[in-house]
């Protein structure tokens, strides 16, 4: 289960999430089977992020840093991943269906 703390970080967006990366001490975001259908990530830095069976339809991950992020078995449907990092990022048997990778 994902860490409701977590949770609420990744609702408020990227500068929240970017304030608490810059507090010590550093842990990775678990939003294993978080819902965070059309949440508005734009620009956050969520490398390393466990989204384990997330639910993301419909977010806005453009610009993101989800380098080495954990998306397996995650609904991906319609998000917008545009210019985002995605190097060795885990898509394993996401729904990545109506999603946007232009210059991902």
């Amino acid at each position: 289960m994902a860490n409701p703390e977590n949770v609420a970080l990744a609702r408020q967006g990227a500068a929240a999430i970017r304030t608490w990366r810059d507090t010590p001490p550093f842990e990775q975001l678990n939003l294993h089977r978080a819902d965070l259908s059309g949440a508005n990530l734009c620009g956050a830095d969520l490398h390393g992020a466990d989204f384990t069976r997330a639910n993301l339809r419909q977010a806005n991950l453009s610009g993101a840093n989800l380098v080495r992020a954990i998306l397996i078995h995650a609904d991906l449907r319609e998000v917008n991943f545009h210019r985002a990092f995605l190097g060795g990022t885990d898509f394993r048997r996401a729904d990545l269906s109506g999603s946007d990778f232009t210059e991902a």
